[in-house]
């Protein structure tokens, strides 16, 4: 993914950045375009379109940690999850289906990202909250009383 060419998308938790910085940078330096999403607060580089993510906890709470998700040039994908306990494991590929399927979820999740920003964080936490099924999906059965128990013992 060092060498990549034409594109890169990415979704990374801001504790896993460091380590990818000097790489996304020689990339932006050779004109790749970078699509981020960043599990953090703040924009990684200067190079390349990031978008932080709204709802970090409740998708550390689905997924039980953090997960690093790269596609380079269509190509290529490396998904990684990084349990809170437990070891990392991870699946490095060139098959074309697999670098498709991870690079259309890189791209659902970044228009999704920016759908909420463009409806309003508030107006779309409303609309996802009275629907049950999506409430069901994004909180892998957990009730949203259940999220606000956890989040007020925090």
């Amino acid at each position: 993914m060092i060498d990549a060419r034409t594109e890169i998308y990415i979704s990374v938790w801001s504790d896993d950045l460091d380590h990818l910085l000097p790489d996304l940078a020689a990339a932006a330096a050779r004109g790749v375009p970078i699509f981020g999403m960043l599990y953090g607060d703040e924009s990684p580089l200067d190079a390349g379109t990031w978008l932080t993510h709204g709802y970090r906890q409740i998708v550390s709470d689905r997924i039980g940690g953090r997960m690093l998700t790269v596609v380079a040039d269509g190509t290529e994908a490396l998904v990684a999850h990084i349990p809170r306990h437990g070891p990392p494991s991870a699946v490095r590929t060139r098959n074309p289906v697999l670098s498709l399927i991870t690079r259309e979820y890189l791209h659902h999740d970044i228009v999704l990202q920016r759908a909420q920003a463009a409806f309003g964080f508030e107006e779309w936490d409303r609309w996802w909250q009275a629907d049950p099924d999506l409430r069901t999906i994004i909180l892998s059965g957990r009730t949203r009383s259940d999220e606000t128990t956890k989040e007020g013992s925090s």
